[in-house]
């Protein structure tokens, strides 16, 4: 469950309730390697690291001995090379009294192969000044391909478009006026293509599915629709001038559901979603696109795992390569229970060829005994345990009918076959069920093993399955054991398996969840009140 404010509890439950939708579109090149930065000169204090780290605003100011720089107001603090805020790049040399010089930087990176935006972003406040005369260039080899001059500027970020870069390598600041004298420049953030933040002005409608399986058995992913405005063509594919190009596979859509609070607006992370091959569709006349987006999880799915030196040994070792097939910069993005990160995962090299990842990803958790889904604060791999921690309260004020009950699927045995050869055989949940499974894993070594897999599984089997429809709240997550309100005096904990959410129209609606009934049906404490 994403943890929230006591205010968040109350507006996302309340009678009426503002449900807010916001989402980070990130389209800068999944494959992009960033390289050196050059500069005319830069203090010892610069961090040219920071100019593609995604933070836009500096951090606490430092005094310096710049004109009218050093308020005796606490809120500077003394430079330091081991400073910790966000400093971008500060240049050495200083503009004149009269504002003028000629300070450059340029951001040097690879693996773009197509470039056709990019922002550049400057000091956000007054007494760092702006600069007003300067010009942004897109370079590949040395040589400039494109670029833009401005002048007279009184913003304090510029975005670039309407040119198209095949394989550019660096991009180029250099001002020449800078707003207030005797300054150095100072440079946040240097955008090489599209970051932006959508609200639900530009989105028109949006919706999530949510899913896994604890078996190991089927590998579902979670989903999500966007219709946004594209009235200015944007992303028409036929318009030349525009950005359609510029989206590739890979490309990552941060996704939040929020309510209006008494203390200000509150968000929930709900995932990180890609573009994938043929997620796109125009309608309206090309006033909208639609965009069909999977989380991490459906990425790896399909994808085939491409083994180079010695295969991994753990489960951790496992999941960071799984994740790694798709690219630099996916390194890292996968979280795993530290408990579990050394359990021993191995498998000979013939037993792994040709198959794909996700494939690979379902027999390591089996023989780890946990469970990935896409994780919904940071769009990370998740694996790990089965937890019984707690999750949102369904109550019927907020479910639009009644839950459905419905019997779970049973299963009489499950079989086993083990990387030896050797089959084994657990007994199911219901002896008298005419379903049974069979399981080829070659991580699995041991009868022991192959139990210890078969308990997790049967976790998914038997029991009650419950599914609800309701206003939705986007705190909660897959895994989570929910308190759903079954009938008006009684309630059940259950295990959350799948969950949508809807907005259109401005109104988050008719959002599903379906659990599986993981104890005893309880009374529900009505403070005396009779049902």
């Amino acid at each position: 469950m994403i943890n929230t404010s006591a205010a968040y509890k109350a507006a996302i439950t309340a009678d009426a309730r503002r449900i807010l939708l916001r989402t980070v579109v990130d389209l800068i090149s999944p494959d992009i390697v960033y390289g050196a930065v050059t500069s005319s000169g830069q203090t010892i204090y610069s961090k040219p690291a920071q100019l593609h780290n995604k933070v836009f605003q500096l951090g606490t100011p430092c005094s310096s001995l710049e004109r009218n720089r050093w308020l005796l107001n606490g809120g500077f603090s003394l430079p330091s090379t081991s400073q910790t805020q966000e400093v971008g790049f500060e240049s050495e040399d200083l503009f004149g009294r009269d504002t003028r010089g000629n300070i450059f930087v340029e951001m040097q990176f690879s693996g773009v192969s197509l470039l056709q935006a990019c922002s550049v972003y400057f000091p956000g406040e007054t007494y760092d000044g702006i600069p007003e005369d300067f010009t942004v260039a897109v370079k590949r080899g040395g040589a400039v391909i494109w670029s833009q001059a401005y002048t007279g500027n009184k913003s304090n970020f510029v975005s670039c478009t309407g040119f198209t870069v095949s394989n550019p390598d660096a991009i180029r600041i250099t001002v020449t006026k800078w707003s207030l004298p005797s300054r150095r420049m100072r440079i946040p953030e240097i955008v090489p293509g599209v970051y932006e933040i959508w609200d639900d002005h530009m989105l028109a409608a949006c919706s999530i599915t949510q899913q896994g399986n604890i078996t190991g058995l089927q590998l579902p992913y979670g989903t999500c629709t966007l219709v946004l405005d594209n009235l200015d063509r944007r992303f028409e594919p036929f318009n030349k001038s525009g950005l359609f190009q510029s989206l590739e596979e890979r490309q990552g859509i941060s996704v939040a559901l929020g309510v209006r609070t008494s203390a200000g607006d509150e968000y929930s992370p709900v995932g990180v979603f890609y573009l994938h091959s043929g997620g796109w569709e125009t309608g309206n006349d090309t006033l909208t696109i639609q965009w069909s987006l999977v989380d991490i999880i459906g990425l790896v799915s399909g994808r085939k795992f491409n083994a180079s030196g010695t295969l991994p040994t753990t489960l951790g070792g496992w999941i960071g390569a799984i994740v790694a097939q798709l690219g630099v910069n996916f390194a890292g993005k996968y979280i795993v229970d530290p408990a579990y990160a050394g359990v021993s995962c191995t498998a000979a090299a013939e037993a792994i060829q040709d198959k794909d990842c996700g494939q690979i990803l379902m027999w390591v958790c089996q023989a780890a005994v946990v469970w990935a889904r896409a994780d919904a604060a940071t769009g990370k791999l998740r694996v790990g345990p089965l937890t019984d921690s707690g999750g949102v309260s369904l109550t019927m004020d907020n479910l639009s009918q009644t839950p459905a009950i419905s019997g779970n699927d049973d299963v009489a045995r499950i079989d086993f076959t083990l990387s030896t050869g050797a089959k084994i055989s657990v007994p199911g949940n219901s002896p008298s069920s005419p379903n049974t499974i069979s399981v080829q894993n070659p991580f699995l070594h041991t009868a022991a093993a192959a139990q210890a897999a078969a308990a997790l599984i049967l976790a998914a089997y038997g029991g009650n399955r419950i599914s609800t429809v309701g206003r939705g709240d986007p705190s909660g997550e897959i895994g989570d054991v929910a308190t759903v309100q079954v009938r008006a005096h009684l309630q059940a904990a259950a295990r959350v398996m799948s969950q949508t959410f809807v907005f259109q129209g401005g109104v988050l609606q008719q959002c599903g969840v379906t659990a599986i009934q993981v104890g005893d049906v309880s009374e529900l404490d009505t403070g005396g009140v009779v049902p």
